[in-house]
């Protein structure tokens, strides 16, 4: 899904940081070049127990958080058709075709 928005918008307008609540550090890297995610990744490799799955409450994947042109947290956890109209309407129209996560409850 991400891969197609990102594709789609231009990047002075919009840009994605991917935070990864990864364990295995060859299982992430292999599943980036899996789904072809070129945009900016980090990862703690500390899963669950990670401080910003803490910080952001998160309870399952994927998680997003929207941040705007000044920084601020401007939408949380929209996902499909709500994620990409918000963002649109951040930024201007944009035209992609959409595709479904796996939406993943993992907390153990």
């Amino acid at each position: 899904m991400y891969t197609d928005f990102h594709a789609a918008v231009k990047a002075d307008k919009f840009e994605i940081l991917g935070v990864s609540l990864d364990k295995d550090k060859e299982k992430w890297v292999n599943g980036l070049r899996k789904y072809n995610i070129t945009w900016p990744q980090t990862s703690d490799l500390q899963f669950w127990k990670s401080p910003v799955a803490k910080s952001y409450r998160i309870e399952e994947l994927p998680f997003n958080v929207v941040v705007d042109a000044n920084g601020r947290i401007a939408a949380i956890n929209l996902h499909g058709e709500p994620l990409y109209s918000f963002i649109a309407g951040q930024i201007g129209s944009v035209s992609i075709t959409q595709s479904n996560p796996t939406r993943r409850s993992a907390k153990p």
